[in-house]
């Protein structure tokens, strides 16, 4: 693929449709955590520990007013997402939240949780997201978010997303859709996974990566079916019943993507449950690295990488394997590059992120060739992030924000360079 900048490729002037936007989280960027009659959250209790917690954030919530209204009134179409990762302490404390051994008072509050939403902001919001990310949300409770996380836990979480999911596509559907006119899916996420070589062993593993992080939910969602590599886990590991599959099966009205990096596949599996981060409790062993070269311009903790050429290929692989068959367009709702060390530099330089607006370059120039290369229909793609926020348990030193926010400053918000690329690469390839 060519690494040309976008600007200079005429073939891709006026490739996409205009839906454009960023995209931030409620947790990540409001703050005002005991305000208005606010209880804690999950997170609230899990970061009282840590230096960096979410009670300011970046002050959305002061500083934004009737959030909603505002970005219609200037032609902005909101896209909601009910939970990300964020759940009302009083349910774990009562039920143990997504983790819940019988998910039945779950599935009950977060179905009367939607419907209040639904109900309150249907007319408006024609856009919504269940669950965001739930292989990163059955990772991150791992970590701690969840006391006393077992290996059965870690299963739990992956299929009460799913039912959860189900229940409340299936609410909107028969009591809103027809009247609100809106949509309604899941947030999945998939960093691209390339076998390191041509071996039977690494294809293996880039396969059993996809089907583990991604197909958990994708293949019973977009084919009515569950995957299997899970299943020597036995009885730990729960399958959806008949019912339940038909539940599911269809549940999204257009598919979900979020993505940020690549890595290699070196064909190896990892003994279960030892590993400590998230890219790794698939049990296949990937990596950055191949004969000692680096895969892409690293990020901040290792993560992402600037891979271009993996989200194009993640995008032609969601498209054929899930989007094409089942008639439906193909979002991207976070993508986004956290330099190295950002935190630590001038702000003029912080200001002038090059290398963010070299990774959105080239991704949305990957995006691009997706779509004319390989027929994938891209209805929209969202950067990950507005602004400098919380990045849950990493704090607020990985970066994503376009927008920097200024904490000394009375949360000032000062827009980064790569705002003005993007929004030139965006009037670029969206010109009539």
């Amino acid at each position: 693929m060519t690494n040309k900048p976008i600007l200079d490729r005429p073939e891709l002037k006026g490739i996409l449709p205009s839906n454009f936007s960023s995209r931030s989280a409620a947790y990540q960027v409001e703050g005002a955590t005991s305000k208005d009659g606010r209880g804690p959250c999950s997170w609230d209790d899990f970061l009282k520990d840590f230096p960096d917690k979410g009670d300011d954030a970046c002050r959305s919530y002061d500083l934004w007013e009737e959030d909603i209204d505002a970005l219609i009134e200037v032609g902005i179409e909101p896209t909601v997402t009910l939970h990300h990762y964020d759940t009302p302490l009083e349910l774990d404390e009562r039920y143990r939240g997504f983790a819940a051994s019988d998910p039945e008072q779950l599935i009950a509050d977060f179905v009367a949780y939607a419907r209040l939403c639904f109900e309150r902001f249907g007319d408006r919001v024609k856009k919504w997201l269940t669950i965001n990310e739930p292989w990163i949300y059955c990772s991150i409770c791992a970590d701690g978010l969840v006391k006393n996380y077992t290996p059965r836990d870690f299963f739990r979480v992956g299929h009460n997303c799913l039912l959860v999911h189900g229940h409340v596509a299936h609410l909107y559907r028969v009591e809103f859709k027809s009247q609100q006119k809106g949509q309604i899916g899941i947030a999945l996420n998939y960093d691209w996974v390339e076998p390191i070589d041509e071996s039977a062993g690494a294809k293996k593993a880039a396969q059993v990566a996809e089907e583990r992080s991604l197909g958990w939910w994708a293949l019973p969602i977009f084919k009515g079916v569950q995957t299997e590599t899970w299943d020597h886990y036995g009885d730990i590991f729960p399958k959806l019943t008949v019912e339940e599959l038909e539940l599911v099966h269809g549940s999204a009205d257009f598919f979900s993507i979020n993505h940020y990096g690549t890595m290699w596949a070196t064909g190896k599996l990892i003994e279960p449950f030892k590993a400590t981060n998230f890219r790794d409790l698939d049990d296949v062993e990937k990596t950055h690295y191949k004969n000692g070269e680096p895969i892409g311009r690293r990020g901040e903790n290792g993560h992402p990488h600037t891979v271009p050429w993996g989200f194009q290929n993640m995008l032609v692989h969601v498209w054929k394997t899930y989007a094409e068959p089942s008639g439906l367009d193909v979002y991207v709702y976070e993508n986004g590059y956290a330099i190295e060390q950002e935190a630590e530099l001038p702000l003029a330089e912080i200001i002038d992120d090059k290398y963010r607006q070299e990774y959105y370059d080239l991704y949305i120039g990957a995006l691009c060739t997706a779509v004319k290369d390989h027929g994938v229909k891209m209805a929209g793609y969202h950067c990950w992030s507005l602004l400098d926020n919380l990045e849950w348990n990493y704090g607020y030193r990985p970066r994503f924000g376009l927008t920097y926010v200024d904490k000394s400053d009375g949360f000032r918000r000062i827009p980064k360079d790569s705002t003005k690329a993007v929004a030139a690469i965006w009037d670029y390839i969206t010109a009539a």
